[in-house]
């Protein structure tokens, strides 16, 4: 009996693993910021409805949907070249396995960056900054006004181009050196 059982390749593997990893040591950061403020989606208070509905809006664009797109691209790029395929166990797939971990580790840093600049740059889009300290406190606990400050946005932006270029860089650097030497 033949099966049509499909054979994931270790890179993929630690991709895949190393992206949930990542994402989840994140999701420890995302509750304080409120993100993903569901509570307040429908019950919030007339003034504060629509800053939190853009919150979870650009959150679900930044956090959802760009890192699936870049996860599924990931996914297709490395299972579509033969580079990626790991024989043994030498140089090369060391190579190979932590150029897939590079580039599963460092992306979602980088849209988190990418939402936290763009929330900082425009924080009365996302958050009631008219709040006193104390009502400010009972909403949003942890989180500092200071926090969404936009002298942060451009470091915070800064480091978002960094992790995506890393998680870029690195694996194509690792292509063309398996292009070079070992395509036959």
């Amino acid at each position: 009996m033949q099966t049509n059982a499909v054979t994931v390749e270790i890179p993929i593997q630690v991709f895949m693993v190393f992206f949930a990893i990542s994402w989840g040591a994140l999701a420890n950061a995302l509750p304080r910021w409120k993100a993903f403020d569901t509570g307040r989606f429908w019950s919030s208070d007339r003034d504060e409805r629509p800053q939190v509905r853009r919150r979870f809006r650009w959150s679900f664009v930044a956090l959802t949907i760009l890192p699936a797109i870049y996860f599924a691209a990931w996914l297709v790029w490395i299972g579509g070249t033969s580079a990626w395929h790991v024989a043994r166990w030498d140089w090369r797939g060391a190579l190979a396995i932590s150029c897939a971990a590079v580039g599963a580790w460092t992306p979602p840093f980088g849209f988190y960056r990418i939402w936290a600049a763009v929330v900082q740059w425009r924080a009365k889009t996302f958050y009631p900054m008219d709040l006193s300290d104390a009502q400010w406190r009972e909403k949003f606990g942890s989180l500092q006004k200071d926090d969404l400050s936009s002298k942060y946005a451009g470091p915070n932006l800064a480091f978002a181009v960094l992790y995506l270029a890393i998680s870029i860089i690195v694996p194509l650097i690792y292509l063309s050196i398996a292009w070079q030497f070992w395509a036959q």
